[in-house]
């Protein structure tokens, strides 16, 4: 059997070092025969919502990760051959559901600079349109449209009154956010997951914050129950005590300028990202680094889709421990 557990796995940008012992044990104290036994309770992570962001639990509908909620969407506002405006490329699950949904799709694409024009999405968007799907930052170009472009796209799709979702599933990493145009656009809604800055890509949980209108159209596709207990006591953790993300997301913060300082120091180019992973071109080595990647147990992904990053891979970003581990092996790249 392959799997990815016990390598560095640097391929899909979860986290990639271990949660404190103490937490870990704080945790595994909690789950009891209660937690297995009984359906899972819901409604305090929804009042930890409502506090996390100062909203109503009404404003929210927890999701299986920000999948669960573009599929949440899919279910609410999309018929078979209506028009969906999305980016190209981006997360993967937007197409698909598209795909399945039978839907026309209006496919916004990035240029090879990975640059995108906000005016090929909001002339994209018509009477036609059912939805409109954002990642923001996007994956796996990792860049960010600004919040005066994503208003721009957000007031494009309220003139036809077609709702749109931000997905923001690398917020934490990037502070870039739709969340202050909820309370002018009742057309938006925001994607968030635990998988990436809160490191609870295993347990599957994520949410919608939208208004109470919305979200009631969305909430009546949802299962019986939405996610499991487990995946509930972590949230409702990690919600109690924040300092454990922030402190995430700050070293992996650092664990980036130290990367960044090999490369330079190696001579590798790069392209930064505004989340959890960079682009490294490793020119004619490159079929050597992924030998060396898989002999060293390190996870790696296949780069940019465009003309003229074929060399490039992607690297998930953490802590500086990880990132040494990493250094060992980009040394070796370079010196074979």
């Amino acid at each position: 059997m392959i799997t990815r557990l016990g390598k560095l796995r640097l391929d899909k940008n979860e986290r990639i070092n271990r949660f404190p012992a103490d937490v870990l044990e704080f945790l595994k104290n909690k789950i009891d025969s209660d937690l297995i036994t009984a359906y899972p309770e819901t409604e305090p992570l929804y009042l930890k919502l409502s506090k996390y962001h100062n909203a109503k639990p009404e404003n929210f509908l927890i999701t299986t990760g920000a999948d669960g909620g573009i599929r949440y969407c899919f279910d609410t506002f999309v018929n078979e051959g209506d028009e969906i405006v999305f980016l190209s490329p981006t997360f993967a699950m937007v197409d698909i559901y598209a795909t399945l949904w039978k839907t026309n799709k209006k496919i916004i694409t990035y240029a090879n600079d990975l640059s995108i024009q906000v005016y090929d999405i909001t002339s994209s968007i018509s009477d036609k349109t059912s939805l409109v799907i954002i990642a923001n930052p996007n994956s796996p170009t990792g860049n960010s449209l600004p919040s005066n472009s994503i208003q721009q796209i957000i007031s494009r799709a309220k003139q036809f009154n077609v709702p749109i979702l931000i997905d923001e599933a690398y917020f934490g990493f990037s502070d870039t956010t739709a969340e202050p145009f909820l309370k002018e656009y009742d057309n938006l809604i925001i994607a968030r997951t635990f998988s990436k800055a809160f490191g609870l890509a295993g347990l599957r949980i994520g949410y919608l914050y939208s208004n109470e209108s919305l979200i009631s159209k969305m909430y009546k596709f949802r299962p019986m129950y939405e996610v499991t207990s487990v995946s509930l006591l972590f949230a409702d953790y990690l919600l109690e005590n924040p300092g454990i993300v922030t402190e995430y997301i700050k070293s992996t913060r650092d664990g980036l300028s130290y990367l960044t300082g090999v490369l330079d120091r190696l001579g590798l180019s790069y392209i930064p990202t505004d989340t959890n992973f960079i682009h490294v071109n490793f020119g004619g080595k490159k079929d050597s680094a992924v030998k060396i990647f898989e002999k060293n147990s390190l996870l790696v992904r296949g780069g940019l889709p465009f003309k003229g990053y074929e060399n490039f891979l992607r690297l998930t970003i953490g802590p500086k421990e990880q990132m040494m581990i990493l250094e060992n092996s980009l040394n070796e790249i370079v010196g074979s």
